[in-house]
């Protein structure tokens, strides 16, 4: 429809993953993801039942997320560029784990009345991690 290119078979699309250095960075990557929302699934229940939150702020959450995730890949990308891709990723993915342990922590160390405030306002600073 308009659009020129020259046509890969699937064999020489999928060849590029071959190459060296490429597949340990698609593994990397697609575990960082199943990690980071795995723990979507597990959002409305720590937020209702373990920092106290209203169902009504799941949203909220949400959205906080994904403005942070803008703002990430921004960051990353200039990050990657500044400091090179490996560097990034790393501190990325530390940060990240660091992230995940620290919402398990909030609604077992502190009251809900500071717990939900707490968890929404890490949302952001996770989604740029």
């Amino acid at each position: 429809r308009g659009i020129i290119g020259t046509r890969l078979p699937l064999k020489r699309r999928l060849a590029a993953a071959m190459r060296p250095g490429v597949m340990p960075i698609l593994v990397t990557t697609a575990l960082a993801l199943i990690g980071a929302f795995t723990v979507f699934s597990f959002i409305a229940p720590l937020a209702i039942e373990g920092a106290g939150l209203s169902p009504i702020a799941l949203p909220g959450m949400l959205l906080a997320f994904g403005a942070g995730a803008v703002i990430g890949n921004i960051v990353g990308g200039q990050a990657a560029d500044r400091f090179g891709a490996t560097r990034t990723v790393a501190w990325s993915l530390a940060l990240s784990a660091a992230m995940l342990v620290t919402f398990s922590l909030i609604p077992t160390f502190l009251p809900h009345h500071l717990a939900g405030p707490s968890l929404m306002g890490m949302m952001v600073p996770w989604g740029i991690v």
